[in-house]
């Protein structure tokens, strides 16, 4: 089954908290995207998950540490094509 927004919730039940869809690009993120937030001890789960069904979608993983310029360019992992982010936007 591939990823899908609208399935992860159904697939990974309570290991993620998936939000709204952003039709356009918002932040630092050139494409329209979601963001599901992993709970709990679940990352190694959720990623494994993520990387055998995330089909040709790219996906942006990071931590929410309250620092998003570190988030998104210390602490950020790609499966799939490295998009740039407009890292103008958090600084």
């Amino acid at each position: 089954l591939a990823l899908g927004r609208d399935n992860l919730t159904e697939i990974l039940g309570d290991k993620v908290q998936v939000h709204r869809l952003h039709k356009e690009p918002i932040g630092p993120h050139p494409l329209p995207m979601f963001e599901a937030d992993c709970l709990g001890d679940n990352y190694l789960t959720v990623v494994s998950w993520l990387i055998a069904n995330r089909g040709d979608l790219k996906v942006l993983i990071h931590p929410l540490s309250g620092n998003a310029m570190d988030d998104h360019t210390v602490y950020a992992q790609f499966l799939g094509e490295k998009l740039p982010l407009d890292l103008s936007i958090l600084s």
